[in-house]
């Protein structure tokens, strides 16, 4: 925790000094992330990528963030544009990987939510076949 103390230190004084550099912009915006700060780091991130939006290791550092703050399609976007501009930058399989755990949840999800509206639906068309909360007896007997 104290290396990143100081590398944030070292990050504000460098960006406070050379503002207009899209790599400490960056360097800055990475320390945050390293310290789940992510809040702090997605303007600076659209700062670095404003003045350099063909970096994929921009866009790669802002979907990392959005992953770790959990906004699944915002990080898939990213990471992808990333892979886009350069499929072997980097962090190039690290980004693919975060990208197809991001697919897989997503859909799971669309998944469950789709099993929610179908039990939903069930439900209401034969209320006898659901006489406890969550629980579906045998569609047959239905």
């Amino acid at each position: 925790m104290r290396h990143l103390d100081l590398a944030l230190q070292l990050a504000q004084t460098a960006h406070a000094k050379i503002p207009g550099s899209a790599q400490i912009t960056d360097t800055l915006a990475f320390v945050y992330y390293k310290k789940e700060m992510g809040s702090f780091a997605v303007p600076l991130l659209a700062e670095a990528l404003d003045q350099e939006p063909n970096n994929p290791d921009f866009h790669y550092h802002l979907g990392l963030v959005y992953a770790q703050a959990g906004e699944d399609a915002k990080a898939r976007r990213s990471l992808q544009a990333a892979l886009k501009l350069n499929p072997q930058f980097p962090g190039a399989d690290h980004a693919r990987r975060i990208e197809s755990a991001d697919a897989r949840r997503a859909s799971v999800a669309a998944g469950e939510k789709r099993e929610g509206v179908d039990r939903a639906r069930q439900k209401q068309a034969r209320p006898d076949c659901f006489r406890l909360v969550g629980q579906r007896h045998d569609s047959a007997s239905c």
